[in-house]
């Protein structure tokens, strides 16, 4: 489990993924420090095991499932991943509780500057209606965000410069696809409301 604070973007130096289990290796100053066999990080919202952590680099495996469903299969050797290290029980959680499990891709409609901060527009997967609202919590490329307006084509967040100097949010270009988390509890609450309503 996770908080959506990310700790730092590492640089993509092997990736995978024509076989199975594919392979992704990424280079991380501060979270491969206490990285262990067996842990589990969160890289660009997914929740991935080390298999290896060896000179700084640290190296997953990724499920064909994982491949499918995630925008790890639009990356390159190159690419900056956010990483986080999972949740210690006691730990202040700064963000929202994520969880590692991507729902979906969303893609990037529009950027622009708004005050103090960048504008990010994403696209609203019909699946997902009333499951991202205004105030809310989500998590994009395991970012820990509020979503700031909502409306039929789309979601809005916005970036503060903090969050932008350490993730790799503010590097995507209209057209790119993020990795989309939707808030646990709004899944549970829908469900819920569902089995009621029946």
């Amino acid at each position: 489990m996770f908080s959506g604070i990310v700790v730092e973007a590492g640089e993509i130096k092997e990736l995978v993924l024509d076989r199975e289990p594919g392979i992704l290796s990424v280079s991380s100053k501060k979270v491969s420090q206490g990285a262990e066999i067996g842990d589990s990080i969160c890289v660009n919202g997914v929740c991935l095991t080390v298999v290896k952590n060896q000179g700084g680099i640290l190296t997953f495996e990724l499920a064909k499932e994982t491949i499918r469903r995630t925008n790890l299969s639009d990356l390159k050797i190159g690419d900056k991943v956010n990483l986080e290290d999972s949740l210690e029980l006691g730990e202040k959680v700064s963000g929202h509780l994520v969880f590692g499990h991507i729902d979906c891709c969303v893609r990037l409609l529009d950027k622009g500057s708004a005050k103090n901060s960048e504008r990010l527009f994403w696209e609203y997967p019909e699946k997902y209606r009333g499951m991202i609202v205004e105030k809310g919590s989500i998590a994009l490329n395991g970012i820990s965000l509020t979503v700031g307006e909502v409306s039929k084509e789309g979601f809005a967040v916005y970036i503060i410069p903090h969050t932008a100097a350490i993730t790799n949010i503010s590097l995507m270009k209209i057209g790119d696809r993020a990795n989309l988390e939707i808030d646990m509890l709004a899944r549970y609450v829908k469900e819920l409301v569902g089995v009621y309503q029946e």
